[in-house]
């Protein structure tokens, strides 16, 4: 096989690294023990907004707000003593003065005497996901907080989240209802809903307000209001359904007793019309 065949097939290590540099989602940047920025990537330019030509030559201290100047001082000294950061969160500045939300990784550059000469740091955007965090957080405190039961359940009817108002309402917990049907909390003559629900909950479609019954763990029966929404996932697929159930028992009552009430002044208003009525 000719020798230039040979060398062609052998790739140039320096020219892969650089690829896989230049075309990183992350910032990678690399600096001096003294926090001189040598190098800076485009993901970096994306990240913080200054360019390669902005940000080599420059500290490393333009990116980090004056309050957490003593982490670049924490960095530097593990560096130094040749130990790697992992996944460190904080918050940078970008060139307009916004914050960003990043995860660093650092690691100490040694030299061919194995001296530690610089360091390499990988920066990871992490605001979105923070954001998503905050949002998740902020969704569960409400289910957690509801007086309103607040179920999740498969598209086979198996429950996956069974929240506070859920347990004192139908006197279940977590632990008790979670991959369980949820069928367990319907009465046996009123089973045919399910089966309605699921077939709605697989079409997308969503059921506002149905009052029906349902069966607490003491075997009573429990008048509820309920809606169900068809829960997807990130390409549009029906997984799922989440539940609300609000108990109208009082309520339900209340309209017996009115009704009741207005039948009974009905029948002793015409009790003493009847004669009157008669003699017309």
């Amino acid at each position: 096989m000719p020798e230039d065949f040979l060398n062609s097939a052998v790739p140039d290590t320096s020219a892969l690294l650089a690829a896989i540099v230049s075309s990183s989602d992350d910032a990678i940047i690399s600096k001096t023990l003294e926090g001189i920025v040598t190098s800076w990537n485009p993901a970096a330019e994306r990240i913080f907004g200054y360019s390669a030509e902005e940000m080599i030559g420059q500290s490393i201290l333009r990116l980090i707000p004056t309050e957490l100047r003593s982490e670049e001082t924490l960095i530097i000294g593990k560096v130094s003593a040749g130990e790697r950061l992992e996944h460190f969160e904080t918050t940078r500045l970008r060139k307009d003065g916004r914050r960003v939300h990043v995860s660093l990784t650092v690691s100490p550059v040694k030299n061919a005497s194995g001296v530690v000469v610089g360091a390499s740091k990988i920066a990871r955007d992490i605001g979105s996901q923070r954001e998503g965090d905050r949002a998740r957080a902020l969704l569960a405190s409400i289910v957690a907080s509801s007086d309103d039961a607040i179920i999740s359940k498969d598209v086979n009817g198996v429950i996956t989240s069974w929240n506070g108002a859920a347990e004192k309402l139908y006197g279940y917990t977590a632990a008790e209802m979670i991959g369980s049907p949820v069928r367990k909390i319907i009465p046996q003559g009123l089973q045919y809903e399910e089966d309605e629900i699921l077939e709605k909950i697989r079409n997308g479609e969503r059921i506002d307000h149905f009052e029906t019954q349902r069966v607490h763990k003491s075997g009573g029966r429990i008048e509820v209001s309920i809606t169900v929404s068809p829960v997807r996932d990130s390409s549009g697929r029906v997984i799922g359904a989440s539940k609300i159930a609000r108990d109208v028992s009082q309520q339900r009552e209340a309209q017996r007793q009115k009704d009741q009430f207005l039948a009974i002044l009905a029948h002793e208003l015409r009790n003493p019309l009847a004669p009157i009525t008669s003699a017309l």
